[in-house]
């Protein structure tokens, strides 16, 4: 079943998200492969790509 995950920019010096777009995927893994796909990405230092799932409350 495919989710829609939430890719955010964590940055390790401020220790802050940044969110970037959503992404449907299987996985969080699978997610942020397509993010960097669908967008080129390229990594910046001190950063790291983070995938987060839907909150069902």
């Amino acid at each position: 079943m495919m989710v829609a995950y939430s890719i955010k920019l964590y940055d390790n010096k401020t220790g802050k998200y940044e969110y970037m777009k959503e992404v449907l995927a299987n996985t969080r893994p699978e997610a942020i492969k397509k993010f960097r796909k669908e967008t080129g990405w390229i990594d910046i230092e001190d950063t790291i790509l983070f995938a987060q799932p839907p909150i069902c409350r």
